[in-house]
């Protein structure tokens, strides 16, 4: 699987900002139910669709780290 991040506007993310992200899943023949995404341990969203994707609304400033994990 891949995780990918839109690019930023110019000038970067400012807070609130909407982040795009893009999980690529190869299921190698597996049934998928979801793809969630998480940050800092937390699921901030799920997808049951291929593309796999999600717009992340963040509400704060700061550096965050985000996965995706395939159910």
């Amino acid at each position: 699987m891949t995780l990918s991040v839109g690019a930023p506007p110019a000038g970067g993310w400012l807070a609130p900002a909407t982040v795009p992200l893009t999980a690529t899943v190869n299921a190698l023949g597996n049934t998928i139910t979801r793809v969630q995404f998480l940050s800092e341990g937390q699921v901030v969203g799920e997808d049951a669709t291929s593309p796999y994707t999600l717009n992340w609304a963040i509400s704060t400033a700061g550096t965050r780290s985000v996965l995706a994990r395939v159910v």
